[in-house]
């Protein structure tokens, strides 16, 4: 028997004596180790009774030799066998006789192509039996599989070598591994790099193990294997490009204020291009009362948000519960940070529960107490996660037993269909439990909140001049114009005050300096209505032109 992966080895014997069967008296086998005697004994059958395994097998744990074996005989005859292999049958014939550990040896690797072979021997002295149906003392192995050899000595005595596994054209794709964030501003760079191979060709025409990325676009890497070429699943990088607002700035009188307008996602207003603080914010900005010529800066800000995306078991699968001991947890590593925004759990018994997010070394790192009802729920967490590799989910075992009286959370776990690892690439991998890898604890479905991302355009000016309006020239008139509301979806109002009653041009001109309404209105103290619906949003001025003099206004529309 092999090493079992955990370094724990064997020993096992089978007993052939020189009768047909032993008898009911039975062999007696002495194994001496350094970590002590094991005894066996092997009996033939007794009347009708059950017979007993000619094969005796000895567990060593982790020691790796065997001081002796000392067997007695049904026939009163004893051997002494020193320094038997480990990890390896062997079969034992009344006398002595017994075959030395068999240790296969391949001549050269024994990860191949189509075509090659590797020779692979035992050693000399033997009858051969190979599990490819081979007796040469030496083969030539060209086919994918593991190969052992039987050996016979010439007392009768045999042996299993140990295994050779032969692996032919080897599957070899690359995969990529990010440095950064794949969603970027525009301007920003991103490190991604292929496992190690002998040669690189990316999709970008670069040939070296790592790239930094700027441009948006699907990123893939071919590289050299033993056998063949192979190509790597696709890396997404996308690129956020904040554009500059489209601005419009305004013309005033001496001492009045000014109304600015920017149009984008996410506006803010500055004094100066270099100032770190905004002196407003949103698609319009009133100044205050300006005497001179002045020039505000502008910028936009795009912020973009990842979908959430999940992870995990998604549902509950086999028996339902662990003991009320046991208090689960589940480990995972965060490769960027993420929020844990909600989970799934079940369970037949309400209560509060402090759900814990912890590191490697148990140290909390932040807690939610959730008061979760029978049944199954998705419950909310907002749990922030950082990067870190051994991080545990976990509920917290004193708060347990004060609220439902045992260790555990009394959620249940699943003990079947379990695949580690649950992930998603370059952000979080789910890679087991404190309960073995055949154990899912509690937490289902896990929810992944990606944290937005800004990007801010190019600062640009926007421009007030201090003039008469719209270049007219004319010199604004005694008495009150007010207009109302502003900004407004397409309708407002306009009152007179202390103007004479008569007839009045009504003109609304762009930013542009373009008259797009015109109509004549006959004022006669009352609140008059107009409406501005087939227009597009901005910044428009407002005159009324009679023969008593000139009146201006600005209105805001929006959509």
């Amino acid at each position: 028997w092999m090493n079992d992966g955990n370094n724990n080895h064997y020993l096992a014997c089978y007993l052939r004596g020189t009768t047909s069967n032993l008898d009911a008296v039975g062999a007696k086998l002495t194994l001496y180790t350094s970590a002590g005697i094991q005894v066996r004994e092997v009996r033939s059958g007794e009347s009708y009774g059950i017979m007993n395994s000619m094969n005796q097998i000895f567990g060593l744990g982790n020691l790796t030799a065997v001081d002796s074996l000392v067997i007695r005989w049904p026939s009163g005859a004893k051997d002494v066998l020193p320094g038997l292999g480990i990890d390896q049958y062997h079969t034992i014939q009344e006398g002595g006789c017994v075959v030395p550990s068999i240790v296969l040896t391949p001549n050269g690797a024994t990860v191949i192509c189509t075509g090659d072979s590797v020779a692979i021997s035992a050693p000399e002295g033997y009858a051969y039996l190979w599990s490819n149906g081979a007796d040469s003392q030496t083969i030539q192995a060209t086919e994918a599989g593991v190969y052992t050899v039987t050996v016979t000595a010439a007392g009768g005595c045999t042996a299993i070598s140990n295994e050779v596994s032969v692996t032919v054209d080897p599957v070899q794709i690359p995969s990529i591994a990010v440095t950064g964030d794949t969603l970027l501003c525009s301007g920003g760079t991103v490190v991604l790099t292929s496992t190690p191979a002998t040669s690189y060709l990316w999709s970008n025409g670069a040939t070296t193990q790592s790239i930094e990325v700027n441009a948006g676009g699907l990123y893939a890497v071919t590289t050299q294997g033993l056998c063949d070429v192979f190509t790597s699943v696709p890396q997404s990088v996308d690129v956020i490009v904040a554009d500059a607002p489209q601005v419009t700035g305004d013309t005033i009188f001496e001492g009045e204020t000014a109304l600015l307008s920017a149009q984008g996602d996410s506006i803010v207003w500055y004094a100066t291009e270099t100032s770190n603080v905004p002196i407003a914010s949103g698609n319009f900005f009133v100044t205050g009362a300006l005497t001179t010529d002045t020039q505000f800066w502008v910028e936009q800000v795009v912020s973009v948000d990842q979908p959430n995306a999940f992870a995990g078991m998604t549902d509950h699968q086999g028996t339902t519960y662990s003991g009320n001991t046991f208090n689960g947890q589940i480990i995972f590593d965060a490769y960027t940070p993420f929020r844990l925004k909600s989970v799934k759990v079940y369970t037949d018994k309400a209560g509060v529960r402090k759900i814990d997010l912890r590191d490697a070394n148990n140290g909390a790192i932040q807690s939610v107490a959730v008061d979760i009802p029978v049944g199954t729920s998705v419950i909310d967490l907002g749990l922030d996660v950082p990067v870190g590799n051994g991080l545990i989910l976990t509920t917290d075992e004193v708060i347990n037993q004060l609220n439902l009286g045992y260790a555990s959370a009394r959620l249940r776990r699943s003990d079947a269909g379990v695949t580690y690892p649950y992930k998603i690439d370059g952000v979080v991998s789910i890679t087991g439990s404190n309960g073995g890898e055949d154990r899912y604890y509690s937490f289902f479905d896990w929810e992944i909140d990606f944290y937005g991302i800004s990007c801010t355009s190019p600062r640009i000016p926007v421009a007030v001049q201090v003039d008469s309006i719209v270049g007219t020239g004319e010199p604004i008139a005694a008495g009150k114009l007010e207009l109302w509301p502003s900004p407004t979806t397409g309708v407002y109002h306009l009152e007179l005050t202390n103007v004479p009653h008569g007839s009045y041009d009504l003109m609304v001109i762009n930013a542009q300096g373009e008259q797009v309404n015109r109509q004549t209105i006959q004022a006669q103290g009352q609140v008059l209505t107009s409406q501005l619906v087939k227009l597009p949003a901005g910044v428009y001025t407002v005159q009324l032109r009679g023969e008593a003099g000139l009146w201006v206004e600005k209105v805001v529309l929006v959509k």
